[in-house]
């Protein structure tokens, strides 16, 4: 009987980390300190994605998915993330159900992207 509670705990715990999506490597991206341009990205977990983040007056302006080495359930991640990107204004978007694998390497992806561009100078520099 132990044996048998034994293991259907390990083939839960087996099963739950087997599925734990990748983390999101969440660092703070302050829009207006970055200089415009377009900036690509990358990221790889069990999915490999490869983005294109434009920033014009310190806003994003467009996430272009270049390419995304997904399974098909993972493909509706690349349709919707991108727009909401740019309505929230931040990569740090709420993943798509039954796509968070995906969701999350284009999240990692798009924020690597933004942490490669240049930081503004400021304006009050020490002498």
């Amino acid at each position: 009987m132990q044996f048998v509670r034994l293991k259907k705990w390990l083939i839960g715990l087996i099963v739950t980390t087997a599925c734990s999506p990748a983390p999101i490597n969440k660092e703070t991206i302050v829009l207006g300190e970055l200089c415009d341009g377009t900036y690509s990205g990358f990221a790889h977990n069990m999915n490999t994605a490869e983005v294109e983040v434009t920033l014009v007056d310190h806003r994003i302006e467009s996430v272009r998915v270049i390419r995304l080495d997904a399974t098909r359930f993972g493909r509706p991640a690349a349709d919707s993330l991108p727009a909401r990107m740019v309505r929230e204004q931040t990569p740090y978007v709420d993943a798509v159900s039954g796509a968070t694998e995906a969701s999350h390497t284009l999240i990692n992806a798009t924020a690597n992207a933004l942490n490669k561009a240049p930081r503004k100078r400021s304006l009050h520099t020490e002498r």
